[in-house]
């Protein structure tokens, strides 16, 4: 909730929360904890001089994982959007960008709770553009109803305004997902593992970029696909749990230290 699209968003009452209790409960704290540099850099902008430790979240293991159940080279594929309806996730651009593009042998995919109640904003819109019959959106899927759709899809997609993580990008990326996001989340990675793009936030970029990944062959997805594997392995929960113990270990050992030290003083 530091980063600066929350922080803009209703930013009257924001302020005055912050102004009357949450700085002074952020100065109190003794550490933060960030999921992602691009975060702890934000954190630091607010001021805060608190050390700041960056462990991702971590994701879980889908095993057994079989690649062969998603066929890359199908008649007709599937883009999978997946997280929460909200206006920062950047849906409606995600619609407006499909009915612009219309791309043969592909249909979007829009799975998620409501939130704030703009789930109706988004039926609205894919109405008026008229393309119901390329377009499915569906209520929020839990378990293994979850796991199905990422192996269903056959890339996806979150045009996000914001994420401190982006915990779908993660999931997405254990099941050899190619993922196009934005650089509102701190996936950089993608690009760099090349298992994905990372554009800009907004439709613009969207109708330059969508076209580009939609347009790749499906041998090059495949590749991506396991590109992907590789990357989301730095994200096991064993290892984050490990980083997590030994930073609260340390945090522990410092401040017995300076409860000590205090005692000794007085």
């Amino acid at each position: 909730m530091l980063e600066p699209w929350p922080l803009a968003h209703k930013k009257a009452k924001k302020s005055l929360a912050m102004l009357l209790y949450q700085r002074k409960d952020l100065y109190a704290c003794s550490a933060f904890v960030a999921t992602a540099s691009q975060e702890a850099d934000n954190i630091r902008r607010l001021g805060f001089s608190k050390p700041i430790v960056t462990i991702p979240n971590g994701v879980e293991s889908f095993a057994p994982f079989n690649p062969t159940l998603r066929d890359f080279n199908k008649s007709i594929r599937t883009a999978l959007f997946m997280s929460r309806l909200h206006v920062k996730k950047g849906v409606i651009e995600l619609v407006e960008a499909w009915s612009a593009i219309r791309p043969v042998g592909w249909r979007l995919r829009i799975v998620g709770p409501d939130d704030g109640g703009h789930r109706a904003a988004i039926i609205k819109r894919i109405s008026q553009l008229g393309v119901s019959d390329v377009v499915d959106l569906v209520d929020e899927a839990k378990g293994s109803q979850r796991v199905h759709e990422y192996m269903s899809a056959h890339l996806f997609i979150l045009p996000t305004y914001s994420e401190n993580f982006g915990m779908v990008i993660a999931e997405a990326l254990s099941l050899g997902l190619p993922v196009l996001t934005t650089n509102a989340a701190p996936w950089g990675s993608i690009q760099s593992h090349q298992c994905g793009w990372w554009i800009e936030p907004g439709l613009d970029s969207l109708l330059h970029m969508l076209p580009v990944a939609l347009a790749t062959e499906g041998r090059e997805l495949e590749l991506m696909s396991m590109r992907a594997r590789q990357l989301a392995k730095e994200f096991d929960w064993v290892t984050v749990a490990k980083d997590m113990k030994h930073f609260y270990s340390d945090l522990l050992a410092n401040y017995k230290y300076a409860v000590a030290t205090e005692i000794d003083n007085k």
